[in-house]
């Protein structure tokens, strides 16, 4: 069944679509991977990160002291 396969790459490459499933690159033209892309170091979006999803609360003031109790006596 090797012939048939070569028969559907000769179809393929007749159709022009042999290209699209295996491109010719020249490996000298594809990117070290050694080397970081300069893009990548922006950021996403133009939105900076939060720092915090929810906003510093301050601490809540000192509870003023409850009235002393009176105890009375019968």
């Amino acid at each position: 069944m090797s012939g048939a396969r070569y028969d559907d790459e000769d179809a393929l490459e007749e159709a022009g679509e042999l290209d699209e499933l295996e491109p010719d690159v020249d490996p000298a033209d594809e990117p070290e991977l050694d080397e970081p892309d300069p893009e990548l170091d922006e950021p996403e979006s133009d939105f900076p990160e939060p720092e915090s999803v929810l906003p510093e609360a301050e601490p809540p003031p000192d509870p003023e002291p409850a009235p002393a109790a009176r105890l009375s006596v019968r």
